[in-house]
């Protein structure tokens, strides 16, 4: 498998990340997509009307961070597609990246996504989501959905080139094609 190497010629990715009172997280998780092994992307934060500690927490991790420069914008509470179609207006990549305010990436995840995206005829690229903070019944369950709903069904269909589903927590978005289709 060719691994892209770390250039400054690696096409610019925009990842957004809608935020509804993520608070106590939203620090850690910006903290964690600023140190992703790649050289050319931006974090946006779209506060979506959080009424806890989120557009404080997230506006202390504005500016330039490693690699990456962090944008914090905010709106009322309209909902995560809102959220993300406002992150996606004022992005600059040519790839949107969609996680949620509590995730964290695996430091090559971007290198490993935009690989797929040499073939023009590709879209989206799904990413794995594992639940990892497996405390009690309720996120034990929520792993085994994962598992066995949608990474093992997304397996099964990326073997035919046809993954119908790209999950919330983690999907990658030719910006291209989102428009395409609205948003």
């Amino acid at each position: 498998m060719e691994e892209l190497e770390l250039h400054s010629d690696l096409p610019r990715v925009s990842i957004l990340v809608p935020a509804y009172n993520e608070g106590p997280l939203i620090e850690t998780s910006i903290r964690s997509l600023t140190e992703l092994n790649y050289t050319n992307f931006e974090v946006i934060v779209i506060n979506d009307g959080s009424t806890d500690g989120t557009l404080v927490n997230a506006r202390k991790m504005e500016g330039r961070q490693g690699n990456a420069v962090v944008r914090v914008i905010t709106q009322r509470n309209m909902g995560k597609s809102h959220a993300l179609n406002n992150g996606a207006s004022i992005a600059t990549g040519e790839f949107l990246v969609s996680v949620d305010g509590d995730s964290k990436l695996a430091p090559n995840t971007l290198l490993n996504a935009i690989r797929h995206f040499k073939d023009p005829r590709i879209g989206a690229v799904a990413g794995n989501v594992k639940v990892i903070n497996r405390r009690n019944l309720l996120t034990k369950l929520q792993a085994l959905e994962y598992i066995e709903g949608l990474n093992m069904v997304r397996r099964a269909q990326a073997f035919f080139s046809s993954v119908n589903i790209v999950p919330g927590p983690i999907g990658i978005f030719r910006r291209e094609a989102l428009i395409g289709v609205g948003g």
